[in-house]
């Protein structure tokens, strides 16, 4: 009979219907398929590594090594996620260095009950003031008609 590491990720492997990315893994999903045409109930149990058995002892080192290794993605990551990723680092950084360098002084306190929502009304209002049907005054310069 062939031994498992009582890893979730090697589960999940032996019962994907992807295709078997090893020899092992092949074989594991042949023998369920061949217990399974025999109306066989099969049941996984995962035994912990202190238990004295020596082949769990391995796997579970084995299990260690694995996770030590740096996995890489191969899939693409969209310019707008990743510049949100990068954004959030940046924020959680700079307002950490801020909060540890600032703690002690007075003003401190103060600037974190300053309400927000007045700034974040008024640069809504700004954005949208280019679409708002404003009328050009007689003292504002900058809409008059120029003449030369």
């Amino acid at each position: 009979m062939p031994k498992l590491c009582d890893s979730g990720a090697a589960f999940q492997a032996i019962f994907s219907i992807e295709a078997p990315l090893s020899v092992d893994i092949l074989k594991f999903q042949l023998l369920i398929g061949d217990l399974l045409q025999c109306h066989i109930g099969i049941a996984m149990q995962c035994i912990p590594s202190n238990c004295g058995i020596d082949w769990n002892e391995n796997a579970d080192c084995l299990v260690k090594k694995g996770t030590k290794i740096f996995q890489t993605s191969h899939n693409t990551v969209p310019f707008y996620s990743s510049k949100i990723i990068i954004k959030k680092y940046y924020r959680e950084h700079f307002w950490s260095k801020f909060n540890q360098k600032n703690n002690q002084k007075g003003w401190f306190s103060k600037l974190l009950h300053i309400p927000k929502w007045p700034r974040d009304r008024a640069v809504a209002d700004f954005r949208h003031w280019p679409r708002l049907p404003v009328q050009a005054s007689k003292h504002d310069r900058h809409c008059q008609e120029t003449t030369l």
